[in-house]
């Protein structure tokens, strides 16, 4: 190979080399920057050599949110016109105090809305007030009568002076106690009236359940037995006595209406306490069983008409036998063979059999067992029963029974013929007459 040659290849290695170097040079030269620097929109920042969106700006409707649009003027983020529109709408909205056409009572004086803020239409001058009814000045209705006192919520509550409303005159929650009913005052909480009962009976129908009445505070005290129950001492609140829809030895209280005593104005039902069967067994055997109660509570309750559960009475009156005291249930006492008498309510004559009391005939028409000489006779009143008529006058029973016969008090000085008679009667007892007084002077 001549030197041309070697020198041709030579020349052509050596561009060759040239063009790798110039080739491999020109990779690794970034022109990017020059182009960020010079290239970059106002809303576009350089990194590493690119062009990216800056934060805050957008390019396309996509990069924006909550339905937002690009304006590509800004390249900020925009509400649409319509939507702008709402927002300002709603911004006014909560502005407003009110919306149109409501009124109020504010202080005494009738306020309606305008322009979304309250505007006083008139003052109301006592003792005219601001119905919130009719948004009208009106004297208050009359919801008590003055001085009138009432349990609210646990609160001695007294009628204002013009009867429109309801003042608290003493909160019993402040000093943990109760407000009484009645008397209306801040009562400890287990403060309840103590009775006391003569000896109860066995009903004359209902087997296991037994009576005694307190005629003066209008109360019967009731014992009642659903199952057996031998000598023993039974606790009133354990699971199976804790309500009368289920009690097994149950004790109640009945209170009548003054005026009524076939109503019933309240019932009382065991809280506490414990009943004790001393002989007998008051369910199966009543006439010869008897036994107490002790330390018994008894709580006001309403009794549902379907399931007869009882629900204690929020605030409601309470009766309780103290410490110590007992209620007892007797059985009839024994009586001599063809023996006769009225029974206790003189409805009805009873006679003795095998020991026992039994009804031999019932009083019917509204006429009572009495003794009529010397025989037991349903009549229309006791003989020589006396009364005062609704006249003044005094009636005294038929000898036999029959009914009644007007006599008038008469004076030694007038034989019944004054025109005008003033007269005084005083009554051993409600329907006996024990003396007469008539006037012997005066005017």
């Amino acid at each position: 190979m001549n030197c041309k040659v070697i020198n041709k290849f030579k020349k052509i290695f050596i561009l060759l080399i040239l063009l790798f170097t110039i080739f491999f040079m020109g990779c690794g030269n970034d022109e990017n920057p020059k182009k960020c620097k010079d290239g970059c929109e106002f809303w576009q920042t350089c990194k590493d050599g690119k062009c990216i969106l800056e934060k805050g700006y957008c390019k396309e409707d996509e990069d924006c949110e909550n339905k937002k649009i690009c304006d590509q003027t800004t390249h900020k983020c925009k509400v649409k016109e319509k939507e702008k529109e709402k927002e300002k709408e709603k911004e006014k909205e909560k502005e407003k105090e009110c919306t149109a056409k409501e009124k109020r009572c504010n202080d005494n004086k009738i306020e309606f809305c305008k322009d979304g803020k309250w505007k006083v239409k008139e003052t109301c001058i006592l003792p005219k007030v601001c119905s919130k009814t009719n948004f009208a000045c009106e004297k208050p209705p009359v919801l008590c009568n003055h001085n009138e006192k009432r349990c609210n919520k646990n609160k001695i509550e007294i009628c204002k002076s013009d009867g429109s409303a309801w003042e608290v005159l003493e909160n019993c929650e402040e000093t943990k106690k109760i407000c009484k009913k009645g008397s209306f005052t801040c009562e400890e909480v287990d403060a309840c009236t103590g009775l006391s009962f003569a000896p109860a009976v066995p009903d004359s129908i209902d087997l296991g359940i037994y009576h005694s009445s307190n005629k003066s505070n209008h109360l019967m005290l009731d014992f009642q037995f659903y199952v057996s129950s031998p000598v023993g001492v039974y606790k009133l609140d354990s699971k199976e006595n804790n309500n009368f829809s289920k009690c097994k030895q149950c004790v109640l209280i009945f209170e009548f209406d003054p005026n009524d005593d076939k109503v019933v104005k309240k019932r009382f039902f065991q809280e506490s306490g414990t009943l004790e069967v001393l002989k007998g067994d008051p369910y199966n055997d009543a006439e010869n069983s008897f036994g107490r109660v002790t330390d018994v509570k008894l709580v006001e309750i309403t009794v549902d008409t379907n399931t007869s559960e009882s629900t204690p009475v929020k605030d409601g009156d309470c009766y309780e036998v103290q410490a110590g005291s007992s209620w007892a249930w007797v059985k009839d006492e024994t009586c001599n063979e063809n023996e006769i008498r009225c029974s206790d309510d003189k409805k009805s004559i009873e006679v003795c059999n095998s020991n026992k009391w039994s009804v031999s005939k019932t009083c019917k028409n509204d006429t009572i067992c009495a003794d009529v000489n010397s025989s037991l006779s349903c009549v229309v009143c006791e003989p020589n029963q006396k009364r005062c008529n609704s006249n003044g006058d005094l009636e005294i029973c038929k000898n036999d029974g029959s009914g009644y016969e007007v006599t008038k008090c008469r004076s030694p000085d007038n034989n019944g013929t004054c025109a005008q008679c003033v007269f005084l009667y005083r009554l051993e007892t409600k329907v006996n007459l024990k003396k007469c007084f008539f006037k012997v002077q005066g005017f």
